[in-house]
């Protein structure tokens, strides 16, 4: 599935899950905003006061299945056990109570397959300098933006300053 086709199945999941909800605890919740900004191994979050849940992308799109019968519920249940009980442990008794109202098991952690997610989690893209006495200097992005703005910072062999060296993007 494509990832405008997944985000139609979670706002009907999400609608779904809320519609439940409501008809469980007998009272109105409003419906949570959805953002799919999260990245690396969290699948999703939720939070209470901007009343969001935001989701991991690339597990949407390869894990869709779980991520829409296990995680959309457990980051909405999040919501609804800190509307019913109050400020609470993330997966204490009253999170684990709402899950299992859900029909679902309360479990803490997914176990998607994060491999292809760990390896791209950050690529830090790498400046090397050559200094005055032609010794290659590798730094990364933070450093190099210094550098540029002046800031010192030398070589670790002859110490001199890295402002006015060449320098070449890996």
């Amino acid at each position: 599935m494509e990832a405008q086709e997944l985000m139609k199945v979670v706002d009907a999941k999400v609608r779904e899950t809320m519609k439940f909800a409501e008809s469980t605890y007998k009272r109105k919740f409003k419906t949570p905003t959805i953002e799919y900004t999260v990245k690396g191994v969290v699948a999703g979050y939720a939070d209470y006061l901007t009343w969001t849940v935001n989701l991991n992308l690339f597990y949407l799109l390869n894990e869709h299945e779980n991520m829409i019968e296990d995680t959309i519920p457990h980051e909405i249940a999040h919501l609804i056990a800190f509307r019913v009980y109050g400020r609470i442990k993330p997966h204490g008794w009253q999170w684990q109570s709402v899950m299992r109202s859900f029909g679902l098991d309360p479990v803490r952690c997914h176990e998607y397959e994060d491999k292809d997610v760990r390896t791209g989690i950050r690529r830090t893209r790498q400046f090397t300098y050559t200094c005055l006495c032609s010794q290659p200097v590798t730094c990364g992005l933070n450093v190099h933006n210094k550098i540029q703005k002046g800031r010192n910072h030398f070589c670790r062999k002859c110490r001199s300053k890295m402002k006015n060296c060449k320098w070449s993007e890996k």
